[in-house]
């Protein structure tokens, strides 16, 4: 974060004055690590409780997090900033109701919790704008089904190997003994709610036949 960028922020926060509803106006509290950089920026009321937005700053000055209160309890989105990514939780009284990852270019990766009704169909493409996966050499194809953030789903093939390259929607088959001949693959696309819940069961949400020639 550049010292423009955070002159910018303490300036909208000690020009900004919303009125609580007995009349009080926020206040800003900031704090400074020993190098002079700053540490984080609190919007305050007159007692000293947290209500509205506060910024928090590692020790290299870059923006690591920010939160939003009302009356010291979280209220709306908190974010933890990461190089390549950014964790989105939103919160309501404070209690969290929703958790979304999103990628450096604010693309959707994750959502919890997801509504499996709003998933539409799958798409397939290979690799050249070919209608088949080329088992004559490492070929690939991307696959998205609309609706399903990439770090949700997950992927079941019979008769191949699945291997993820480039990116999260591109991958590439390994084609296993017993299946070579075959003319097709089918994969079964699947739906988890927790990524961190290692007890959770997927549930299967599409499927998609891969020609192979």
């Amino acid at each position: 974060m550049t010292r423009l960028t955070i002159i910018f922020l303490i300036f909208l926060c000690g020009t900004s004055c919303n009125h609580s509803k007995n009349g009080d106006c926020n206040f800003i509290k900031t704090e400074f690590y020993p190098t002079g950089k700053i540490r984080y920026i609190l919007s305050i009321d007159s007692r000293g409780i947290k209500n509205g937005q506060s910024f928090f700053f590692n020790e290299y000055g870059f923006l690591d997090s920010s939160l939003t209160f009302s009356n010291g309890t979280l209220e709306g989105l908190k974010k933890i900033y990461y190089d390549n990514e950014t964790d989105v939780y939103e919160y309501k009284k404070g209690s969290l109701i929703k958790h979304f990852v999103y990628d450096s270019l604010n693309v959707l990766k994750y959502e919890t919790p997801l509504d499996i009704k709003k998933i539409g169909v799958t798409h397939i493409a290979f690799s050249n704008h070919r209608n088949y996966f080329d088992t004559s050499k490492v070929d690939t194809f991307t696959t998205t089904t609309e609706g399903l953030p990439s770090y949700n789903r997950g992927l079941i093939v019979t008769g191949a190997n699945i291997e993820r390259v480039q990116n999260d929607s591109t991958f590439t088959l390994r084609i296993s003994s017993n299946s070579k001949g075959s003319k097709k693959v089918k994969i079964w696309i699947t739906a988890r709610q927790d990524i961190s819940d290692t007890t959770e069961n997927p549930i299967i949400i599409d499927s998609a036949i891969i020609p192979m020639k």
